[in-house]
């Protein structure tokens, strides 16, 4: 693969960042791979992916069920906290005091489950 062209080059100016993982073997080898084509890692990089070169595996390590359903439970109960503040709120600010203290209880009581989920 021939080298990119450099920015200067080009006069493209390129403001937007992509991170990507990988593991200290992978690197190594990418930029090995950027060295031998005599381009620099990130034109090297942006060549490959653009171009679609290489294949697209699925994530070796998928995320155990069980996690996926504690984080599905933590945003619910997020969403629910939420709710219950907005409601306690509104009950504050039209002066229906007592039942702002009971939800104030209510979301103190749901948030206090939340660590215990994590």
């Amino acid at each position: 693969m021939p080298p990119a062209p450099r920015n200067s080059e080009r006069k493209i100016r390129r403001e937007k960042t992509v991170i990507v993982r990988c593991t200290a073997a992978e690197k190594r080898r990418v930029v090995r791979d950027a060295e031998k084509a005599g381009a620099p890692l990130s034109s090297y990089v942006r060549a490959r992916l653009l171009d679609g070169a290489g294949e697209v595996r699925e994530d070796p390590s998928p995320r155990p069920a069980r996690v996926q359903s504690r984080d599905r439970l933590v945003k619910e109960l997020s969403a629910i906290g939420n709710n219950l503040n907005q409601i306690a709120r509104v009950a504050n600010a039209t002066g229906e005091v007592r039942r702002a203290e009971q939800l104030d209880e209510l979301v103190a009581t749901l948030m206090a489950k939340v660590p215990d989920i994590r």
